[in-house]
């Protein structure tokens, strides 16, 4: 009954589990860790943990410490490092945290290692969003403050250009000349607003336009 109770449990589990001898072999994993591997419990029991379960640093590719060697040199609990990845059976890449721990007998005594390795890619996705969400509201906070004094400025400008081109004293060679830096200064006014579009996350511009000049 015991065993069928244990066997009830690791297969309910989502989390793949992994049990080892105290030489680092397989002796037995649930149906969650078979996804992680491409062997069956029959071709997998016997072999070292890091043959059946290659675990690798994601930026390098490079294989990633073992849990298992480290937890049983040092009889201690043992966390994988951040940023590992697994290749599962379907040959697909997923990102995975390992926790390995010693199995003890009454005399304390290490007999073996128990893994867990958990699958945390929509984790980490979710976190790579919420960071890229983050730096984009930075992004906008910086383009709405820069658009509000750069328009500023810009009133400014345009404000003194049209006393000019209203003045009495005008040269006519000058008219042009005004109403073209008038006609720039309104050209980069319309750049404020679409950066103060970004700023505020999108929200649309509203414009009228001639249908008919543009088909």
């Amino acid at each position: 009954r015991e065993k069928e109770r244990l066997s009830v449990t690791l297969r309910s589990l989502a989390d793949a589990v992994v049990t080892t001898n105290a030489d680092g072999r397989v002796i037995l994993f649930n149906d969650a860790a078979a996804t992680f591997s491409a062997m069956n419990r029959d071709q997998a029991s016997g072999l070292r943990f890091e043959e059946v379960f290659r675990i690798v640093s994601r930026s390098t590719g490079d294989p990633a410490p073992s849990v298992v060697a480290e937890g049983l040199a040092n009889c201690a609990v043992v966390e994988s490092e951040p940023g590992m990845a697994i290749i599962s059976s379907d040959g697909v890449e997923r990102l995975v945290s390992a926790h390995a721990a010693p199995i003890h007998d009454h005399a304390g005594a290490v007999h073996g290692m128990v893994v867990v390795i958990r699958d945390v890619t929509e984790r980490e996705k979710l976190a790579e969003e919420l960071l890229r969400a983050s730096k984009l509201q930075s992004i906008g906070a910086l383009a709405g403050g820069l658009a509000h004094d750069f328009n500023n400025m810009l009133t400014a400008v345009l404000g003194n250009l049209s006393l000019i081109r209203h003045g009495r004293h005008l040269p006519s060679e000058l008219q042009n000349c005004v109403q073209e830096a008038e006609r720039g200064a309104l050209r980069a006014q319309e750049l404020t607003r679409y950066l103060l579009t970004f700023a505020d996350g999108g929200a649309p511009l509203h414009k009228a336009m001639d249908v008919e000049r543009h088909l």
